[in-house]
């Protein structure tokens, strides 16, 4: 009982962490959109899809790896056993991030023009190569604090590194660069408040693990061994995230060219891009924060299950965690599907986004159902299951965006996404069927969901006509349909308990 009070405290406190990150971050995206335009968004996408890249190779597995085996050594070692991995896991990430920096770094000038297709974005890539050991160590110290059931520091480091990031970038784009207007201008300042905001991040979180960091007398043979069995989680997690990483760079760079085949207008492509990508995508996953914190809390609690081998405590608890996940997801995607123009209005102050919202909604279910589980499978030493789902369904999609944008433009790329995550959802579901027997509850995880977001839904529409300015009304659509949905919910399930008992 104190165990499972303990997670959904933690639960709860990364939940409030993780919304204000989440908030702050499309106040910003907001910001940003007014100030570079669509174009602009565009291009920082671009921009950020290389950057993605390199901090995959720098990072990748990090802290999944160093949060699973830690929690394991806790177990068999003791803590100065995962204090030990810990220091070994650093070692590794500063051997692989820093050579990735580098090379990001010198071959700034190559990116930009071949991949890019704009040579002045090569300063806002050196600018960002310069966070990349920080963000490899940063990652090894947040898997800790899950391993130990700390995982407020993390999320007070995160809080903390999305304000200083911010709170840069408007200084430098509302003071230093008022009478700019070109968007790879804007982008260098964006960039160095990203950069900023990673360097801080991680002396927050290791000045966090200094005060209480323990020796390890553990023996030179343990180190080895340790070593080993880093390498046996992180490589396979490494490989599957570097190359899924590559295959989506390069997806991220051929969608723009083959937009500008469909309308023959560079500028045009890269806001389209900008819209799907920068504006759409970012705001269906934003209510994502509630389940990011389940996932932080849980991964490790799987992992201890898998180590001592108790298959029914897991398929319960897997099995619980996809229940709550659906329910969850379908009220957030129905919310989004109903009312895309009053959110799109709401945080961008343009109904362009609309139409994506709208139609990637839809699978937003599934979108949020997929890196819930990919994450359990990883928990469980599913992670070649994950590194080929993620590899086939990358290189289909690039197959699809060479054929199908040049003659469907925007209006496939949307369609493509939903096909896509319905593909990547059906395969993880299979998955974890198979290896933990679980699955969510049809009637408490889907059926009902959906008749309570219908019934909430009809009731914000009824709403929503009397309320005037666009924020009332965004404000009074989630109030009504949140009340209606939970009121049935809570409702319903209370009497079928009563009918059942």
């Amino acid at each position: 009982m104190h165990r499972k009070n303990s997670l959904l405290q933690s639960a709860l406190a990364i939940t409030a962490f993780s919304l204000a990150v989440k908030f702050f971050g499309m106040l910003f995206r907001l910001y940003l959109t007014a100030r570079i335009g669509t174009e602009g968004m565009g291009l920082y996408q671009l921009i950020m899809s290389v950057y993605g890249l390199f901090t995959t190779f720098a990072t990748a597995g990090l802290t999944v790896t160093v949060s699973g085996l830690a929690s394991e050594k806790l177990i068999t070692d003791g803590k100065s056993g995962a204090t030990l991995l810990l220091r070994r896991a650093i070692r590794l990430s500063l051997f692989i991030s820093v050579p990735a920096g580098i090379i990001m770094f010198f071959g700034a000038d190559i990116t930009a023009v071949r991949f890019i297709g704009d040579v002045y974005t090569a300063l806002p890539l050196r600018i960002l190569s310069l966070s990349m050991p920080f963000m490899a160590v940063a990652a090894c110290y947040k898997g800790w604090f899950f391993a130990v059931t700390q995982p407020l520091k993390p999320s007070i480091a995160s809080l903390l590194e999305q304000s200083i990031k911010i709170s840069v970038t408007i200084i430098l784009l509302g003071t230093f660069m008022r009478g700019k207007s070109d968007p790879v201008s804007l982008c260098v300042g964006t960039v160095l408040g990203i950069t900023l905001g990673e360097i801080c991040s991680t002396l927050i979180l290791w000045a966090m693990y200094a005060f209480k960091k323990e020796k390890s007398p553990l023996p030179t043979e343990f180190k080895r061994e340790f070593d080993k069995d880093i390498r046996s989680v992180c490589f396979p997690i490494a490989a599957s995230a570097c190359t899924t990483g590559i295959l989506h760079t390069c997806e991220s760079v051929l969608i723009p060219k083959m937009l500008m085949l469909y309308g023959g207008n560079r500028e045009s492509a890269l806001s389209d891009f900008g819209i799907i990508r920068g504006m759409a995508i970012p705001l269906l996953f934003f209510p994502f924060s509630f389940l990011s914190a389940l996932i932080s809390v849980t991964v490790p609690e799987i992992s201890r299950l898998k180590a001592l081998k108790n298959k029914d405590a897991l398929k319960e608890r897997t099995s619980k965690i996809l229940t709550y996940g659906w329910m969850f997801s379908i009220c957030a995607g129905g919310l989004f599907f109903l009312f895309p123009d009053t959110f799109s209005l709401a945080f961008y102050r343009t109904d362009e986004a609309a139409r994506a919202i709208r139609i990637l909604a839809a699978v937003t279910p599934m979108m949020y159902i997929e890196t819930i589980t990919d994450g359990m499978l990883k928990s469980i030493g599913e992670q070649m299951w994950t590194f080929m789902t993620g590899l086939i369904n990358s290189a289909l999609r690039i197959i699809a965006v060479l054929t199908i944008l040049s003659r469907t433009g925007a209006e496939g790329y949307l369609w493509l996404l939903v096909v896509s995550n319905v593909f990547s959802y059906a395969m993880c579901a299979y998955r974890m069927k198979k290896k933990a027997k679980s699955a969510p509850k049809l009637f408490k995880g889907i059926i009902l969901p959906l008749i309570c977001c219908a019934l909430g839904g009809i009731a914000a529409m009824g709403i929503k006509e009397y309320a005037l300015g666009i924020y009332p009304q965004a404000v009074c659509v989630t109030l009504t349909y949140l009340s209606i949905a939970a009121a049935v919910y809570f409702a319903v399930n209370k009497l079928w308990k009563i009918y059942a008992a």
